[in-house]
């Protein structure tokens, strides 16, 4: 269950960073930078944590950023479809 929470808030982070690049019109490849740059960080406070979010990243938010930058939906509900949360 604590994995799942995990999962969960990191989806809705990293979601909020994809939402926020929108703002400031960065591209699909600058936001994957952006939060391959927040997974290395996580990596040095917890490898599970960090490989989490590179799993996500690759796994996840890669295949589907294009739709992402266009949709701009909320975290939580990206994340529920996503089947994070």
């Amino acid at each position: 269950m604590i994995e799942k929470s995990i999962k969960c808030d990191l989806c809705k982070y990293l979601i909020t960073k994809v939402n926020e690049s929108v703002l400031t019109q960065d591209n699909a490849d600058q936001v994957i930078e952006k939060v391959e740059e927040i997974c290395a960080q996580a990596q040095e406070v917890s490898s599970f944590l960090g490989e989490t979010c590179t799993s996500f990243v690759n796994d996840v938010l890669k295949p589907k950023i294009e739709d992402l930058l266009a949709a701009k939906q909320e975290p939580e509900k990206v994340c529920k479809e996503l089947e994070m949360c």
